[in-house]
């Protein structure tokens, strides 16, 4: 599948500073969050140690590649010596298998512009970076990024196809991962709930589909409107029936305001390339 680099901001950081699962530490005035990961300021932290920061990408890609790039003003301090682990699980400070990526050539620092490194490629939500060495060789204090750059890392991914379910005997607050009806990665309880909870930017986080498989003894009568989301021809939501193909019983009506949609009403109503095929599941 086609890679492409994600658009990271500070909402991508997977905690807060200071804590395991989060990134190491920062000087007032020169934070991670609001700085490095914003692209308003330098990232500073004038500890010896080595340094981190974890990001959460938001479902499990292949990771593929890492592109970094610092230029601060006070030279000596950048990143020297960089290692990229990934993993499906936020591990924090635990075991999080084997580096993917290691550079200790000083490969990212002295550089406005990004310097993109591939990685061996690994299935995982959270990626984390530590930097083990800084260019000064005998301190590990940091000062990474530019006043006039943009974000300082990204990430390359594999396109993805994610898969959701809706399960009408199911209870609210599942992730909708399984179609089970019992557990926290238990289905939907309805297809409102599943819009709610997945609408996304699917070209921005390059997703080619996102497919939602419905079921459930009992009816689905609450009203859904597919709002929130951004499709195009090559990246779209597909709304299908438990086995596939056709949709079974009443949640079999699919239904948008509680009311079926013909193909040019579906159109109309998503401004996209919606279309309803031949066995009654939506595309859009």
């Amino acid at each position: 599948m086609a890679s492409e680099w994600l658009a990271l901001s500070q909402s991508h950081l997977a905690g807060s500073v200071g804590e395991a699962t989060g990134y190491c530490g920062e000087e007032n005035n020169f934070e991670l969050d609001t700085g490095g990961f914003q692209g308003d300021q330098f990232w500073s932290h004038q500890v010896e140690h080595d340094h981190y920061f974890i990001v959460d990408l938001g479902y499990n890609y292949v990771v593929d590649g890492i592109r970094m790039r610092s230029d601060a003003a006070i030279s000596g301090q950048e990143p020297q010596d960089v290692a990229c682990y990934v993993h499906p699980s936020n591990m924090g400070a635990g075991d999080w298998g084997s580096w993917v990526g290691q550079w200790d050539s000083g490969d990212f620092a002295d550089t406005p512009t990004f310097v993109e490194k591939s990685t061996t490629p690994k299935t995982g939500r959270y990626v984390k970076i530590i930097i083990v060495e800084t260019e000064l060789g005998f301190s590990k204090e940091l000062i990474m990024g530019n006043d006039n750059e943009d974000i300082i890392f990204g990430v390359s991914v594999e396109s993805l196809e994610v898969v959701r379910y809706v399960n009408t005997d199911s209870t609210a607050s599942g992730n909708g991962t399984t179609n089970a009806t019992t557990g926290d990665n238990r289905a939907y309880a309805s297809l409102n709930e599943w819009e709610l909870a997945e609408q996304a930017n699917l070209p921005f986080i390059n997703i080619i589909s996102h497919t939602v498989y419905c079921s459930g003894s009992i009816p689905d009568d609450t009203s859904v409107t597919i709002l929130g989301w951004n499709t195009d021809a090559d990246h779209t939501i597909i709304i299908k029936g438990a086995d596939q193909s056709d949709f079974s019983g009443r949640i079999a009506d699919f239904r948008i305001y509680n009311k079926g949609l013909t193909q040019a009403e579906a159109i109309a109503l998503y401004e996209t390339s919606a279309q309803l095929d031949d066995k009654g599941n939506l595309w859009c």
